[in-house]
C-alpha cells in the first residue's frame, strides 16, 4: 500500500516566512531608532554650548577637522566649514546659518553632524541641504537657552549614516512638537546591517513628556510609533552573516549596497508599514507580497491583505560579579537617584527587540515555494516563535498542494524544531489529502476524515506519525485497496532533508511503513478483505516478493463475476481518467474475508512500491474467514478466537486457527479443535489438542452401503494429523455415525482418495472419497444400536485393544483382550434366535411374566477375526461367554448369581455365524465353542472339548475328543439331585430338557 500522501511532507520545506521576519525586522527598526533620534536632540540643548564662533572663525579646532575628514568625506565643505560647534560627543558643521521668524527661528545652510559612538562603532552622520529649528522664545548668541523646541526640519536631501551599516536617504523631513511627530512625504530608503528598503513618505508619532524638565528644550521622551505611509518595499537577509566582500565602510548608497544582498527576503505592501513602540507590533497594509529567492528564478512568496508581525523585549542577562557575590538582578537593585535617571532616557524604538508572533490575513491568503513546489490557499496564517506554531485557517477549507499531493481541511497546524523544521502537524475539522502519479496523472492515493489529522514524530522510533480520527477512509486505487475506520494512524518515513532531487521524489511516493485502524474498521484488498475493530498492518520491504503471483488473467467465468464492495467509495478505478465517476472498488479475485475483534497483517513490498504480497495475517477475538472456492463447491469457512496465517502463494497458505474450539470447513470436510493447523501448499492438516473431523462417507462403521451421503464424526482429546487420505487421532478417540460410536485411544482413518486443500484439481478431477480403513487400537470401545420404526431394536457394546475395519470388504481384526456385549428385543421366549446369541437357556422353568430383553456378553483375550459381510467372527483365547433374559437394556448379568434362565460358557475359541432372514427361515445364529467348553445354567452344567449350538433348533452339541468324555450334570426335577452323564458325543436341548448321547461311558442319578 502506498504512503499516504505525507501531508505533513507538503510542509517539509523551511518556511522562509518564519524565518523572514524573526531574522530582519527588528534591526529595521534600529534604522528607524538611530536616524530619528538625533533629530529630537539639538546639539542646542545644553546650556554650555563650545561656538567656534558666530562670525567665520581664523583658526578651527583640529579634532573638529579630523572628525569631517573621517566621517564626512562625502561633505568636502565640512572640514573648513566656516561654522562648527561641538557639545560632548556632537560635532555640527555649517557654512550659513540666520535667524528667522523674528528670531525664534534659526536655519543652518548646509548641515552637517557628527555623533560619536560611546561602544567605539561608526558615528551617527546626519547631512542636509539646511536644518530648522523654531523655539519657544527668542533666540540669540548671548542667549543660549530659549526655551523649548516647537519645531523643526532637515530641508531638501537628507543622508543619515551609523554603524552596523546604518543608511537613510529622504527629503525635507518635519517635527511638530504640537502635533508630536516627525514626518516626510517625500521617498524615503534606509538600510541596516544587510537589511534595507524603500517607501513613499514616512511619519513618526512621538511621546510627549508630561513632566518636563526645567530649562528643557525639547519636551519629547521617545517614538510611540512608526509609519511607512505606502508603497513599501523592504529588503530582509535571513543570514545575519556578513559576506567578506561588504564592508560598511565601502558602501556609497542603497544602491551600491542593493549588488551585495544575497539570501534577502522582500517584502512589498500597496499600503502602509505601522509599527507601534508602546506593544511593540508591525504591520503591513493592502496587498502584501513577501518574496525569497530560493534558486535560479525560484523564489518563495506570501501574498495578503494585512501582515501583522509581534515583538517582545528581549531578557537581559543577568551580570555576574564573583561567583561569590550577589548578581545584580534588575533596576530595582540600583540606587533610586539611578533609577530616577533611567526613566528620563530617551524612549526610541528599542534595540533589543525579538521576534514573537506573525498573522497574515486576507481574502486570499496565498503561500508559494517554487523551490518546493508548494502553493497553500487560505484567510489566516499565524506563526509565533515562542512556540513555534504555524496556524492556516480558512472559513471552509485551507488548500495546499505540494507537486502531486493536496490537502483540504478547516485549519492546519505546524510545530517546528529550533531550526524551523516541522516537527508535527494538526488539522482541525473535516479534510482530506489526495496523490497522483507523476507520469499518468491518476489517482494515487486518498485519504480523509471528519475530525482531526495529526503528524508528530515516533519517540520510539526515527518515524513520524500520522494520526486521524473520525470516519476515516484510505484509498488506493491503482492497487484495489482500502481501508476505513473511525481511528487511523499511518508511521512514515521522516521527512529527507536532503535537497537531493532523486530523494524527495522518494519521499514524495508517501509509502507508509506501519498502519493502526481502531474502531469499525474495513479493509478491502484483491487477497484479502476484513472486518474488525482493530487492524494493525507493517510492511517489510524488499527487492523482489519471495513467490510469484499465479496467473492474474481473467478467466471469462471470473469476469462474469466481476465484484463489487459497498465498505469504500473511491473515486478512482484502474484505468479509468481521475473524473471518472465509478464510486466502487472492483477485483475479479476472491479474496480471504476476515472478520474479527483485532487483525494484524505484515505485507511485503518491493522497493519501488509497485508490488506488494500480504505475508502473513493474525487475527484475534471472534475470527471468521471464509474464502470462495471454483464452481459450486462449498466455501472455505474457518472461525474461532485467533488465527495465524502464513501466506506464500495465492493458494499456498499456512493457516493456525485457535480457539473453544475453532472451526474449519472446507469441501464437505470439517475439523474442530483449541489448535487447528492447515498447511495448505503440503496438503497437510493436524489439531493439537482435542478435537473433531468430519468426513462425508458413502458406508456404515459396519460396511454397510448407506442410501446417501453421509458424516463420519471423529473426536479426539490429544491430537489428530490428517494428510488429506490418512487422518491419525490421539487421546480418547471417538467415532460417531448414525447410531454407532467407537472409541479408542489411537485411531487411524485411511480414505480411498486424497481431499485437497488447494485448487490444484478442479471439480471434474475429484472423485467421491470413502472411508477405507478404520485402525483403532489401545481401549477401544464400540457401541450401537438398532431401530426398527423409531423403536430400539437391540444396543451392543465392545471392547477391544486394538481393531481393524475395511470397509470395503467388511473384513475385521481385533485383538485382545476384549469382550462384546449385546441386548437385544425377545419374543418373550427364554433364548430365541438373535443376531449374536450363542446359547439357550438351559431351564424350562416357566415363568409369570417373560422379561423381553436378551443379554449376551463374550470375553476374550486373543484375537478375533471376521467378515462383516458374511457375518462371520471368531473368538480366540480364554473366550467366556454370559447369556439370558433382562427386564432392558443395560441391566448386566453376573455369572455368579445367575437369574433364571441365565446362564455362561467357557472356551479357548469361539465362531459365530449370523444367518440371516429367509423365506423358509427366521434369521438365527450358529456357533462353536472349543478347548476345554464348559456350558453353565440354572439347572445344567456341561463341559466337552467342543460344544457348539443351533439357534434355529435351539440345540446344543457336545463333543469330546480321543478319550475324553463330554460330560453334562443335570436337575430333572425342580430342586431334585444333579444327575451325571459321559459320552464321547451329546446332544442336549434345554427348552425341552431333552438329552440325547452317543458312545456313553457313564451315567449317575436319574435321566
Amino acid at each position: 500500500m502506498s504512503r499516504p500522501s505525507q501531508s505533513p511532507s507538503i510542509f517539509s520545506s523551511r518556511w522562509f516566512l518564519t524565518v523572514v521576519v524573526a531574522a530582519g525586522m527588528s534591526g529595521m527598526f534600529y534604522c528607524y531608532s538611530l536616524a530619528m533620534r538625533p533629530l529630537l536632540k539639538s546639539p542646542l540643548e545644553t546650556k554650555a554650548i563650545h561656538a567656534v564662533g558666530w562670525q567665520p572663525p581664523i583658526n578651527r579646532p583640529r579634532e573638529n577637522r579630523e572628525i569631517a575628514i573621517e566621517h564626512l568625506s562625502e561633505q568636502s565643505w565640512a572640514a573648513d566649514a566656516k561654522y562648527q560647534l561641538r557639545n560632548k560627543e556632537t560635532y555640527i558643521y555649517t557654512n550659513e546659518w540666520e535667524q528667522i521668524e523674528d528670531g525664534q527661528a534659526i536655519r543652518f545652510h548646509p548641515f552637517a553632524m557628527v555623533i560619536k559612538s560611546k561602544n567605539g562603532k561608526r558615528p551617527l552622520t546626519v547631512v542636509a541641504e539646511s536644518a530648522y529649528v523654531r523655539f519657544q522664545s527668542k533666540f540669540s548668541p548671548t542667549t543660549p537657552n530659549p526655551g523649548k523646541i516647537i519645531s523643526g526640519a532637515l530641508q531638501g536631501a537628507v543622508h543619515i549614516k551609523g554603524a552596523d551599516g546604518l543608511v537613510l536617504d529622504g527629503r525635507n523631513f518635519s517635527f511638530s512638537e504640537s502635533a508630536q511627530r516627525i514626518w516626510s512625504d517625500h521617498n524615503v530608503s534606509f538600510a541596516f546591517q544587510e537589511h534595507y528598503g524603500k517607501a513613499m513618505g514616512i511619519e513618526l508619532e512621538l511621546i510627549p513628556d508630561k513632566n518636563p524638565k526645567k530649562g528643557s528644550m525639547l519636551e519629547v521622551v521617545g517614538i510611540r510609533s512608526i509609519r511607512l505611509r505606502r508603497n513599501v518595499d523592504m529588503h530582509l537577509q535571513t543570514d545575519t552573516k556578513k559576506t567578506d566582500s561588504v564592508k560598511p565602510s565601502t558602501m556609497k548608497g542603497v544602491a551600491e549596497i542593493a549588488k551585495h544582498q544575497s539570501r534577502m527576503v522582500q517584502i512589498r505592501s500597496a499600503g502602509s508599514f505601522d509599527f507601534s513602540s508602546t506593544d511593540n507590533t508591525a504591520a503591513f497594509l493592502q496587498d502584501v507580497q513577501v518574496f525569497q529567492l530560493t534558486g535560479q528564478n525560484q523564489y518563495d512568496s506570501l501574498r495578503c491583505d494585512r501582515l501583522t508581525l509581534f515583538f517582545k523585549e528581549k531578557k537581559k542577562p543577568l551580570k555576574k560579579q564573583h561567583k561569590n557575590l550577589q548578581v545584580v538582578a534588575s533596576e530595582k537593585n540600583l540606587p533610586e537617584k539611578k533609577a530616577s535617571e533611567r526613566k528620563r532616557r530617551f524612549q526610541g524604538i528599542s534595540s533589543n527587540l525579538e521576534f514573537q508572533r506573525l498573522v497574515a490575513e486576507g481574502k486570499n491568503v496565498l503561500l508559494i515555494s517554487q523551490k518546493n513546489d508548494l502553493k497553500a490557499k487560505m484567510n489566516e496564517l499565524i506563526y509565533d516563535s515562542t512556540t513555534r506554531v504555524v496556524q492556516l485557517l480558512h472559513s471552509k477549507n485551507v488548500e495546499v498542494l505540494q507537486g502531486l499531493s493536496q490537502m483540504r481541511s478547516p485549519k492546519i497546524t505546524l510545530l517546528n524544531d529550533e531550526k524551523n523544521r516541522v516537527q508535527s502537524v494538526l488539522c482541525d475539522g473535516a479534510g482530506q489529502m489526495e496523490h497522483y502519479d507523476k507520469k499518468t496523472g491518476k489517482l494515487q492515493f486518498a485519504v480523509q476524515w471528519k475530525e482531526q489529522l495529526k503528524k508528530f514524530p515516533d519517540a520510539k522510533s526515527d518515524l513520524d506519525i500520522i494520526e486521524l480520527k473520525k470516519d476515516v477512509l484510505l484509498r488506493e486505487p491503482p492497487r484495489m485497496m482500502g481501508l476505513a475506520a473511525n481511528y487511523m494512524r499511518l508511521w512514515v518515513n521522516r521527512q529527507a532533508t536532503s535537497s537531493n532531487r532523486q530523494s524527495t521524489e522518494r519521499q514524495s511516493e508517501l509509502r507508509p511503513q506501519r498502519i493502526l485502524a481502531i474502531d469499525n474498521v474495513a479493509m478491502l484488498s484483491p487477497e484479502m478483505q476484513a472486518e474488525t475493530d482493530r487492524l494493525e498492518i507493517w510492511f517489510e520491504q524488499r527487492e523482489t516478493l519471495p513467490v510469484a503471483k499465479e496467473d492474474s488473467q481473467q478467466t471469462n467465468q471470473q469476469k462474469q463475476n466481476k465484484r463489487t464492495s459497498p465498505l469504500f467509495s473511491p473515486e478512482e478505478q484502474p484505468g479509468n481518467s481521475a473524473n471518472n465517476n465509478d464510486k466502487t472498488l472492483q477485483t475479479t479475485k476472491e479474496p480471504i474475508q476476515i472478520d474479527s475483534k483485532l487483525i494484524r497483517v505484515r505485507v511485503l513490498r518491493t522497493k519501488d512500491g509497485k508490488q506488494s504480497q500480504v505475508a502473513e495475517v493474525w487475527a484475534e477475538g471472534k475470527v471468521k474467514v471464509t474464502q470462495e472456492h471454483e464452481g459450486k463447491e462449498k466455501p472455505l469457512s474457518i472461525s474461532g478466537r485467533r488465527m495465524h496465517v502464513v501466506n506464500h502463494s495465492e493458494k499456498s497458505q499456512n493457516i493456525t486457527i485457535y480457539g473453544k474450539p475453532a472451526h474449519i470447513f472446507d469441501r464437505g470436510m470439517h475439523m474442530e479443535g483449541d489448535e487447528v493447523h492447515l498447511d495448505r501448499k503440503n496438503n497437510k492438516a493436524w489439531i493439537e489438542g482435542a478435537g473433531l473431523l468430519e468426513l462425508p462417507i458413502e458406508r456404515s462403521l459396519e460396511g454397510e452401503k448407506l442410501k446417501k451421503t453421509e458424516m463420519l464424526d471423529v473426536l479426539w482429546k490429544e491430537k489428530m494429523v490428517f494428510d488429506g487420505q490418512t487422518a491419525n487421532f490421539y487421546g480418547d478417540v471417538s467415532t460417531e455415525m448414525d447410531d454407532s460410536r467407537l472409541l479408542c485411544q489411537h485411531m487411524e482413518v485411511q480414505l480411498t482418495n486424497r481431499i485437497s486443500f488447494s485448487e490444484t484439481a478442479n471439480s471434474k478431477e475429484r472423485q467421491k472419497t470413502e472411508i477405507k480403513n478404520i485402525i483403532c487400537q489401545d481401549g477401544v470401545k464400540v457401541k450401537s444400536r438398532e431401530y426398527l420404526k423409531n423403536k430400539l431394536q437391540s444396543l451392543r457394546e465392545a471392547g477391544f485393544w486394538k481393531l481393524t475395519v475395511n470397509q470395503l470388504t467388511g473384513k475385521s481384526i481385533a485383538e485382545g483382550p476384549g469382550w462384546i456385549t449385546v441386548w437385544r428385543r425377545g419374543d418373550g421366549k427364554p433364548m430365541r434366535t438373535s443376531a449374536i446369541r450363542t446359547v439357550q437357556a438351559n431351564q424350562p422353568v416357566k415363568t409369570k411374566k417373560r422379561k423381553k430383553w436378551e443379554y449376551l456378553r463374550v470375553d476374550f483375550s486373543g484375537k478375533t477375526s471376521g467378515n462383516m459381510k458374511d457375518r462371520f467372527t471368531t473368538f480366540r483365547n480364554r473366550v467366556r461367554v454370559v447369556y439370558g433374559p433382562v427386564d432392558k437394556p443395560g441391566v448386566v448379568i453376573d455369572s455368579d448369581k445367575l437369574p433364571e434362565n441365565a446362564g455362561w460358557m467357557r472356551c479357548k475359541t469361539l465362531q459365530l455365524t449370523q444367518h440371516e432372514k429367509t423365506k423358509t427361515k427366521k434369521a438365527y445364529l450358529e456357533m462353536v465353542a472349543r478347548g476345554n467348553a464348559e456350558l453353565d445354567g440354572n439347572e445344567f452344567h456341561a463341559r466337552a472339548d467342543s460344544i457348539s449350538f443351533d439357534e434355529s433348533k435351539d440345540l446344543y452339541v457336545l463333543r469330546s475328543i480321543g478319550k475324553q468324555k463330554a460330560t453334562i450334570w443335570r436337575q430333572t426335577n425342580i430342586a431334585g439331585d444333579y444327575s451325571r452323564a459321559d459320552a464321547q458325543r451329546m446332544e442336549f436341548i434345554p427348552s425341552r430338557n431333552k438329552l440325547k448321547l452317543d458312545r456313553t461311558t457313564g451315567l449317575q442319578g436319574v435321566q
